[in-house]
């Protein structure tokens, strides 16, 4: 089957090639069917356009017609059971197809300086959309069943209830010292600024091949990830997320000028974050957010606090009404994200809770207040 569809697109492109250097050729000579519009040879266009379309055609990938097979597949067990759920997101079987186990990864105060000259987007006319500034991804990185098993276990633990974090917090009896960090404006501010702060706490420190280091930096930088790339799959609308994403992007260029490593980056957040109150904005918050979380001790106990609480958070931030997106990502390889959405769908979630354990848990994206940040 493999060999005939190369065949097939192999005839097509020597096919639309021919054709299109034969319309373009010297020799090409006029016809009765020429037709010219203000000098504009009409037939040949036309042809040349119909060409490309089937050029194009020939290119998409098959997976545009089963794009839902990991959903289908997710779904096609009556029971959500955990044991079901782990062996649909850890077994290496069809979904393999759609999806190579991969995470996304970005981190802001590595990258929030990366400037794109978008040469690309120019070339093709706005068919290829822009990067923005400080949106630079970094190396993806694979998906684990330590990862898998952590955020499925704290699932389980609460019964099948989301929180976002706050739980998680209590779990290792600090909820009442970061608390304030789990109800800023919106989720968007909540996943920069935990980022920012989990970066922080973090420098310093060789990340490890396993354990809770490993699983909350992985984490972390998938919800930054999500956040600069992918912002549709998120609470609240992606227009704002863009924006909320982008002026904290301009805000660190302007208050981190001069520090070119991301050790001196978190050093001078730190001394900020001593200025810094509930009212900051996200960078300050961030910054405090780090500080606080280096108080932790011993080290072991801080790794696990934050893979505990990325464990959660990003359950938390799974249910989602946008379909089209998720059912985009997968023709283009599939994000973890969607095997979460389907997961908890299927398990009858469709949104999340608006307040957790009691206290606010942001307002589910939508914007709280002029200012983006």
């Amino acid at each position: 089957m493999f060999w005939c569809l190369t065949l097939v697109n192999v005839v097509v492109i020597v096919t639309v090639w021919t054709s299109i250097s034969g319309a373009f050729s010297r020799h090409y000579h006029r016809s009765n069917l020429e037709q010219r519009v203000h000098g504009t040879d009409v037939t040949r266009w036309v042809t040349i356009v119909l060409l490309i379309i089937v050029l194009v055609l020939s290119f998409l990938p098959p997976t545009l017609d089963r794009r839902w097979d990991i959903v289908d597949e997710l779904h096609s067990h009556k029971q959500p059971t955990w044991e079901t759920a782990m062996s649909q997101l850890s077994r290496n079987g069809r979904s393999d197809i759609f999806w190579q186990r991969a995470f996304g990864q970005y981190s802001l105060l590595l990258d929030f300086d990366y400037h794109s000259w978008n040469v690309l987007p120019l070339l093709s006319l706005g068919l290829v959309g822009k990067t923005r500034e400080g949106q630079k991804a970094g190396r993806k990185t694979m998906l684990t069943r330590e990862i898998i098993e952590r955020v499925l276990s704290g699932f389980k633990e609460s019964n099948g209830q989301l929180h976002d974090g706050q739980s998680a917090l209590a779990r290792n009896q600090l909820l009442s010292q970061f608390s304030w960090a789990c109800t800023l404006p919106t989720n968007i501010h909540n996943i920069l600024a935990w980022h920012i702060g989990t970066t922080i706490a973090m420098d310093g420190h060789p990340v490890p091949r396993t354990g809770d280091h490993r699983v909350a930096k992985t984490l972390s930088d998938y919800c930054a990830y999500l956040v600069a790339f992918v912002p549709d799959m998120l609470p609240g609308h992606g227009y704002d997320t863009q924006r909320i994403f982008d002026a904290v992007v301009m805000e660190a260029r302007k208050s981190l000028t001069g520090c070119d490593t991301v050790s001196s980056r978190c050093e001078k957040l730190t001394m900020m974050a001593l200025a810094s109150d509930s009212s900051g904005t996200i960078l300050e918050l961030g910054g405090r957010l780090g500080r606080e979380l280096r108080g932790v001790v011993p080290e072991a106990r801080r790794w696990k606090v934050l893979a505990d609480f990325w464990a959660e958070f990003i359950l938390f931030l799974a249910p989602s009404s946008n379909v089209e997106i998720h059912a985009e990502k997968l023709a283009a390889g599939g994000e973890f994200m969607t095997h979460l959405w389907a997961l908890l769908t299927h398990a009858g979630i469709l949104e999340r809770p608006s307040t957790t354990d009691g206290v606010g848990g942001g307002n589910n994206g939508a914007p709280a207040r002029d200012s983006p940040v």
